[in-house]
């Protein structure tokens, strides 16, 4: 079953490798590959950390498998309503239930 909970700094890393390696099997042939860096996973923690966007982090057997970030939108058209602003999912554990649970979660913060 996937457990969702708040992300913390320490989650960077992981959600760094899953952002990278869910990006190059999904996109990498179209818009080239991409490599965690220790930039990336610092520039990860420092949003986790600022929580800008709500960031929570899905885990199956108390692994991180995927996460999601949600938060105010940035469209100055409607300020009330919500934005996803990140998503992804470890390709591992693609077609589990993991996306659509982070998306669940997203549109009840969105609509909040």
């Amino acid at each position: 079953m996937v457990e969702l909970r708040d992300a913390v700094g320490d989650d960077a890393s992981r959600m760094t490798d899953i952002y990278i390696e869910s990006w190059n099997r999904g996109f990498g042939h179209l818009l080239g590959r991409r490599q965690a860096t220790v930039e990336r996973i610092e520039r990860m923690r420092s949003d986790i950390i600022a929580d800008a966007a709500g960031w929570t982090v899905a885990e199956l057997d108390h692994v991180v498998v995927g996460f999601v970030a949600v938060g105010p939108s940035r469209d100055p058209v409607d300020e009330s309503m919500g934005e996803l602003d990140s998503v992804a999912v470890d390709p591992q554990h693609w077609r589990r239930g993991v996306g659509r649970s982070l998306m669940h979660l997203s549109l009840i913060h969105i609509s909040e």
